[in-house]
């Protein structure tokens, strides 16, 4: 996100195995000891959508929200594609691909990819929501693709369900 926005930043690797990210040091700015970790200044963050809404208010740009009521609904529908799609995919995923044949269920596949076709009914409802609020504060283009992209993109990404409409 930093690098869309034009900001410099350091990018500092780590991998997945576990002596990097249970190391003292990594688990004092992260307890989780997951990725992704931001540390800026005295200011340090996991998690990614925290770390997007953070990045987005501290630096004019698109995804910058103008007011209270516009970060309220980019941080409801963020959390909504967290919360109602990352299961879904990771589910559907594991039906489709990474379980042993035996142990996979078409049914489960089949109500995944079904719930997951709702969003193209949900985009409408998101779009309203931004641009009822971008017209009175005057912004519009807190779009907070960080949201809808994220899940949606990684549905198409899986290449799971079919691109449909968005």
């Amino acid at each position: 996100m930093l690098e869309e926005m034009g900001e410099q930043y350091q990018l500092i690797e780590k991998s997945t195995r576990a002596d990097e990210l249970q190391s003292a040091e990594y688990l004092r700015l992260n307890p989780n000891a997951r990725i992704p970790t931001l540390v800026d200044s005295d200011v340090v963050l996991w998690e990614s959508m925290a770390i997007n809404l953070y990045l987005a208010q501290k630096y004019e740009g698109p995804m910058h929200c103008g007011g209270p009521k516009l970060l309220g609904l980019a941080a409801q529908w963020s959390f909504w594609a967290m919360l109602e799609m990352e299961g879904l995919l990771l589910d559907l995923l594991q039906h489709r691909a990474l379980l042993p044949e035996f142990a996979r269920d078409a049914s489960y596949a089949e109500r995944d990819e079904l719930l997951l076709r709702k969003p193209a009914m949900w985009k409408a409802s998101f779009d309203r929501s931004f641009d009822e609020v971008g017209r009175e504060e005057g912004k519009r283009d807190c779009h907070v693709d960080l949201a809808d992209t994220a899940a949606v993109s990684r549905r198409d990404a899986f290449g799971i369900c079919p691109r449909g409409p968005r």
